[in-house]
This record gives structure tokens, sequence and C-alpha cells, in this order.
């Protein structure tokens, strides 16, 4: 047997050891620096009996994992000072000591968080040794960066994310990403972490941090971990879960009693103790500024990531955040078009439409498109890279002015044209505009000519004597732009439910102002390709009020009687 061979049988001999590897934690022989209720700082014994309830059931979940023989991935979307950094350290030195040759790395955004994190360890270690209360094997090295035992040689890197080579070539059996947030290279960080973590029963990877605003990679992954992509579990943990956070119910009296507050307390069913809590640090730590204070501490994973700081239409997000809870559960049906003679029709299943509303027979509908483009810069969505942002369809009612379709997808111009045609005619030959100038030029000259009503826009030129010009297309600038969110902010402030859909929420809140440049643009991470096309829907249901009279778009409302007609005359004949 080779070196490498009996190397690799050894770690496998330790991970299968007889020894349960969470017995340092279960027999209460390791000890934390703990806040009691009365303030002060003491020693105390750190095991199920002195867990917060938060820490105990995250406990027993991992527990439960590593007895059913499965790789541990566990993301924690957290409020401050849970005691998670100190229940997943206790887990790595536990298996570090009993385990022979485990290799572990503990990681955190800086120097001082990751002195600290040594410090827990460290504080293992010498009252393990003092107590005897376990037998433990002396450390053969033991500073910020490293902790190694000397007969076992099992070991726990401690690092800062920023660190050059952090987490290159060496083989782990268990992480901790403390704050992971606020990593300033989480991509690079996690391509070459992943390779050195082999997919095997009793690894271990606990991402931990609360949140850090909405767009960055932690947000990306935690999304994708809501709609089950990925091998991570997701858990959030409120602050209302913690049972320290708690002040004494009088002291209530000394804020403001506003109708936001009593709306808060209701939502949450806070107690009057929590209530008390919540107020004293909102008004006396946070000076009142609530989405700093849900960013720290909150009470569900939304508020974590709201946080909304400078969106654009910051006026509408209590209206957004009202619609939420009503459209989570009310997606439309997800499918693609496809054509039978000159019909149109809907094929639910896979696929980058969404239909919301179906067309009604002869009314017209407006629809808007965004054509994708390349991205400055790479981007992670749902853990892969993507380097263009989505081509998109706004479909609405004219007369209702409901959403009715959405369409997404980074199809090639090409195939997004044709797409984004059927759709169009599916929906009566609706009001088709394209936005440029950009790439919509090359969806324009594909479907210009078959297309009977595509956006046209006229004005009178003054460079030719006033005559009157025209050019397919809406053309979008930043000149225009600021008509464009001025009259879809008006849109829907006028009737909020007119968001109609979950999608277009997200795209809203995650709509910001650049601090640095001033431009209006999606966070790091986000996408505001579905927010511009309803931008540009809202400017075609206003072109559908003033062309009523237009005899391309009376083609368009007797469009689907004359197909009737067609697909009647073709069916006798062929009788």
């Amino acid at each position: 047997m080779s070196g490498l061979d009996s190397k690799f049988q050894a770690i496998l001999e330790g991970m299968v050891t007889p020894k349960d590897p969470f017995e340092l934690i279960d027999k209460g022989v390791l000890y934390i620096r703990a806040i009691m209720p009365t303030g002060r700082i003491q020693l105390l014994k750190f095991w199920p009996e002195t867990m917060t309830p938060p820490q105990a059931r995250l406990y027993k979940r991992i527990k439960t994992l590593y007895y059913e023989g499965k790789p541990i991935r566990i993301r924690i979307l957290k409020a401050r000072q849970m005691g998670f950094s100190t229940l997943l350290q206790a887990i790595i030195f536990s298996f570090s000591v009993v385990r022979p040759l485990t290799n572990a790395l503990v990681l955190s955004y800086r120097t001082k968080s990751a002195t600290w994190l040594f410090g827990m360890q460290k504080l293992f270690q010498e009252e393990l040794e003092k107590r005897k209360e376990y037998p433990i094997e002396p450390l053969v090295k033991s500073n910020e960066k490293k902790i190694e035992w000397k007969n076992t040689h099992s070991e726990i890197g401690i690092d800062t994310e920023g660190s050059p080579n952090v987490a290159l070539t060496e083989t782990r059996s268990m992480a901790l990403l403390t704050e992971y947030a606020y990593y300033t290279d989480p991509v690079t960080l996690w391509d070459n972490l992943i390779p050195s973590i082999q997919l095997l029963p009793g690894t271990m990877i606990f991402i931990e941090t609360t949140a850090n605003g909405v767009g960055n990679q932690f947000y990306q992954e935690w999304k994708a971990g809501e709609s089950g992509k990925g091998g991570f579990e997701n858990f959030f943990f409120p602050w209302t879960d913690h049972p320290m956070y708690v002040f004494p119910a009088e002291n209530i009296s000394k804020y403001d009693q506003t109708d936001e507050n009593k709306a808060y307390k209701a939502c949450y069913n806070l107690t009057d103790e929590q209530y008390s809590w919540y107020l004293t640090n909102l008004y006396d730590q946070f000076r009142g500024d609530r989405e700093a204070m849900a960013e720290k501490y909150p009470a569900s994973a939304d508020e974590a990531f709201r946080a909304p700081g400078g969106i654009v239409f910051k006026t509408l997000g209590p209206l957004l955040q009202a619609e939420e809870p009503r459209l989570k559960g009310e997606g439309g049906m997800r499918g693609r078009m496809e054509q039978t003679g000159t019909t149109f029709v809907f094929k639910p299943g896979a696929g980058s439409i969404e239909i919301i509303k179906h067309p009604v027979p002869g009314r017209l509908y407006a629809a808007y498109s965004d054509v994708g483009e390349g991205l400055k810069g790479e981007v992670m969505e749902n853990q892969e890279r993507v380097d263009t942002t989505y081509s998109t369809v706004i479909v609405r009612d004219a007369s209702t002015e409901e959403l009715c379709a959405i369409m997404e997808c980074r199809y090639p111009i090409d195939v997004f044209a044709d797409e984004a045609e059927s759709l169009c005619r599916y929906y009566n030959e609706a009001l088709w505009g394209v936005e440029i100038p950009g790439p919509g030029f090359g969806v324009i000259g594909r479907v210009m000519g078959r297309y009977p009503n595509l956006y046209r826009a006229e004005w009178l030129d003054p460079d030719k004597q006033f005559r009157k010009s025209a050019e397919y297309g809406y053309r979008n600038s930043p000149k225009t732009k600021p008509l464009l969110e001025a009259d879809w902010e008006a849109f829907i402030r006028e009737e909020p439910s007119r968001i109609g859909s979950i999608r277009l929420i997200g795209q809203a809140l995650t709509y910001i102002i650049n601090q640095r440049n001033g431009k209006h643009e999606p966070k790091p991470g986000c996408f505001s390709d579905l927010l511009l096309a309803d931008f540009g829907c809202v400017q075609m249901l206003k072109a559908c009020s003033k062309s009523v009279t237009n005899p391309k778009v009376l083609k368009s409302l007797r469009s689907y009687t004359e197909q009737r007609v067609e697909k009647k005359r073709r069916r006798w004949k062929f009788l």
C-alpha cells in the first residue's frame, strides 16, 4: 500500500471511529464565556442542557444527518448574537478531538473575528486540559492560524476569507464560513474550497451569517435554496427565537406607539417583553432606522434581505410588500408556444413563458420587450456564472391593465424574436414595442414585415423641415428613462394589485440608486430586465389608448375572428 493509500485508509478509519464525535458536547466537558442575564461574563458548560432553543434545534438536525450517513451542508441566516458560531465551533472541535486526522477550516471575513474564533477553540482546549474531564492529546501547534494535536494529527485552520490561497490544496472534512454575506470574493473562495471537501458521509460545510443587503452571493444562494436547488439546507433563525431578547414591559411607555410599531408587534405576535426589547433597540441602537435593524435583527427571512436603503421606488416599498403574501402562491402556468397552421397554442410544461391570464377573444393587448445585453463583469446566479442579462416580454390587457404574461430567457436574438412573436400573436397580435437602440434592432429586423402590429414611433423631425419621420421600436435613453420610471411608479401606486407578479416585486425592491454615479440600476447580482420591460409596457398601454382608430390596431382586434373563420373554412374544405 502506498503512502497516499495508507493515509486515505487512516482517514476513513478515523471517520468511522466507534467513539461518538459529538460526545464532548453531550457529556458537557466544553466551556465557553457567556453573558449571563445579570450582565456578568462567566464560564459556562456548553451542552444540550444550556443551549438556546435555536441552538438545540440546529444541533439535533446536524446529529440526525450525521447518523443517517449523509453529507451535511447547512446554510444559516440569522439575527445577531444567536450563538451559532459557538455551536458550530464546538462541533468542529469535538470532531477534531475524537476523530484522528480530521482537517477542518474556520473562516471569518476579518482578522478581528478570526482572532475571536481562535480564542474560543483555545478556551475549549485549555479547559479540557485543566479540568481533566476527558482525555485529550496535547497540541503540537497553537497560533492564530492553526490548532494541531500531537498524536491524532487532527487540525483546525483559522483564517480570513481574503487571505492569499485560502482553502487551496488541502483535503478537508469540515468547514465553517462565518458572516459569509460580507465576503469580498465568495465565488473564488467557493471554487477553491469545494474540491477540498468531498461529498462523503459525515463531511460538513456550514455557512452562517446575518444578511448584507440584497443581490450578493449569499442572497443568490439563499434564494436558490428556497427554490430547492443545490445540496444545502436553509435555516432561518429570527431574533424572536432568542430567549434573552426581552426587556421589561414598563419600558414600552418611553417610546412612540406608532401604527407601524403596533403592526409589527401584531404581525410577529410579540410578547410585551419582546416588544419592549424591539423598541429599545430600534430607537436607542438604530436611531429609528427600521431597515438597518431588520437586517441585523430580522423577524423573517424576507425582512432580513429587504433593507431598502437607496431603492428607487422607496415610496412603493410598503405597497409592494403588502402584495407579496397574496402573490407568493399565485404564480402563473409555465410553458411554451406552439404553432398549428396559423394558430398559436400555449403548451404547459418546461419553457420560458409564464401565463397569468389567457387572452380573451377580440380584446386588445400591449406587449413590450427588453432584449438582453452583455454584463460588465461576472455575475453568479443560482450558483452559476452568467454573462448576459435576460431577454424579456411583458404582456398586459389594454382595457383592464392586468398583467397577463411574462417571458424571460437567454435565447439568441433570432430564437428570442421568434418566441416573443409567437407570444404576441397568441395575445390577439398585441401591440408590441421593442426597446431600441441596441440588440432590439435585431429583433425588429427579424419580425418586421411579418408581424402586423409592431410599435412604430412617429414625430415631426426639425432636421427635415418638420416632415413626418418614423421608426419601429421604442427608443429609450437616459433622457426618457426618468419618464418611464415616473409613469410606472404612478401606475403601480394608483392600484398596487397591477404589479401582478412576485418576480416583478423582487426586481422593483432591488432597483437602486448607485451611490457612486447616481444611476438607477439593479443591485449587484440582481437583474431588472422584467421591470424594464414593464416600464415599456406601461408606455404601450398609453399608445393603445391613443391609437384605437389605427387600422393596424383595429386589425389586431379582428384577428381572433378572422382566425376562427379561416379555421372553419379549412375544416369544411377538408371534409
